[in-house]
């Protein structure tokens, strides 16, 4: 049966091993198989060597590859600083677009304050309740435009001065 052992103790029998205890007697100790505590040995003996080898301490940076990386930071900079125009511009479009669109829009949230709002569908009103707008067309329902908040998706209306008129 697989038992999973903490790091903790695996570490405890490794040292113990190595501190010369038999193995046989550690693996029993700990309750392990004595090929599970073999290999952690030599796991550990492999890592032991590898950290102490004499070598490289690491990439030796030039003079050349420091300019070489400013030159890319430039570079990557400037990409960015193009990219921050172009959100702006099609900010400014956006804003454009808004301002011309002559759709009446919440201008806030009353809940939350929220200054977005997106379209969520539209509703009828029956003749009824627009009398005030009956004299002005023959249409026996008018649709109503319904907007959302984009912050606490509540729904936002309008008042009935911001009706959709039926096409004659």
């Amino acid at each position: 049966m697989y038992k999973n052992i903490p790091i903790e103790k695996k570490i405890e029998a490794v040292n113990k091993v190595l501190g010369g205890k038999p193995l046989l007697r550690v693996a029993k100790e700990y309750r392990v198989n004595r090929n599970s505590l073999h290999f952690w040995v030599k796991k550990a003996q492999k890592g032991i060597k590898k950290a102490l080898i004499l070598g490289k301490r690491g990439p030796r940076l030039t003079v050349g590859s420091f300019r070489r990386k400013e030159s890319e930071i430039k570079e990557i900079r400037a990409r960015c600083n193009k990219l921050k125009e172009e959100v702006k511009e099609v900010r400014l479009k956006a804003a454009e677009i808004r301002q011309n669109n002559n759709e009446p829009r919440p201008e806030k949230c009353p809940a939350c304050g929220c200054e977005k709002s997106y379209k969520n569908g539209t509703y009828e009103i029956s003749r009824q309740r627009l009398i005030s707008l009956i004299k002005k067309t023959s249409a026996t329902q008018f649709k109503v435009q319904q907007f959302i908040c984009g912050y606490c998706a509540r729904r936002l209306g309008f008042k009935l001065n911001n009706v959709i008129l039926p096409n004659k």
